[in-house]
């Protein structure tokens, strides 16, 4: 068997915002069946925005294999950090809800640099 090759292999994702979007879209279909979801990947798109230009991000970047979250990486000031954009309209799961405590908990150790 030949080992795949960058001609025989999957293609290689698509990591600009948008190709991130249209991923989590397939992965929200099927979490979401039925919903209108071209408003929560603007939502998504526009609060990433939004988010950047509040914290002073550079170099913003979709990190890849995402499954409900666009999570991204950029930098802040020179320093490297990580940007999460959870989609609105769903019902919270307790496991999304603790992930503000997490962090909280994690800030002290320098593991969670706060923006």
């Amino acid at each position: 068997m030949t080992p795949p090759t960058a001609t025989t292999g999957p293609p290689p994702p698509d990591l600009t915002v948008d190709g991130a979007v249209a991923a989590l879209l397939t992965h929200w279909s099927g979490y979401w069946p039925g919903w209108d979801l071209g408003p929560v990947a603007d939502d998504v798109r526009q609060r990433l925005d939004a988010a950047a230009r509040a914290w002073g991000l550079a170099g913003v970047a979709p990190l890849p294999d995402g499954h409900v979250a666009l999570v991204c990486s950029a930098t802040r000031a020179g320093r490297p950090v990580v940007v999460k954009v959870q989609p609105r309209g769903e019902r919270v799961h307790p496991a999304l809800s603790a992930e503000g405590d997490a962090l909280a908990f994690w800030q002290p150790t320098g593991a969670v640099v706060p923006l």
